[in-house]
């Protein structure tokens, strides 16, 4: 069966993750990238939007998981992995990208980013 990709994309937060102090206390902005695949649901054919996964849904849940504070952003996409597998059981595949935009780094003048996709054995493994 085909497989749906439902995405997020440049979805900006301002939160307070990081090692350092300051990172913890004035906060930085990141930006999420997320695509959530799954079996092609009956919303693709009945345009019935209780029929599918629904993005705000899936944004609602990366929202709240923004918003606790963790030290590493790796360990925050793994948190927002969980979340959503614990949420939509129907996941077969996800991908995170966390982007930090401008990490406290002197003299460097790019963004930091970690990426992590998930396979529906490795999801269910989050939820267990």
């Amino acid at each position: 069966m085909p497989l749906l990709y439902i995405q997020l994309r440049n979805v900006r937060f301002y939160a307070y993750h990081g090692v350092g102090e300051q990172e913890t206390r004035v906060g930085a902005e990141y930006v999420v990238n997320l695509k959530a695949g799954l079996p092609m649901p009956p919303g693709c054919f009945s345009d019935n939007v209780a029929q599918t996964l629904n993005y705000a849904e899936l944004y609602e849940e990366v929202r709240r998981e923004f918003e606790k504070p963790c030290r590493l952003i790796e360990h925050l996409a793994t948190n927002i992995a969980a979340a959503l597998a614990r949420r939509f059981e129907e996941l077969e595949r996800l991908e995170i990208e966390i982007v930090k935009v401008h990490p406290p780094i002197p003299g460097f003048t790019g963004s930091a980013a970690v990426e992590i996709f998930f396979e529906k054995k490795e999801l269910k493994n989050l939820v267990n």
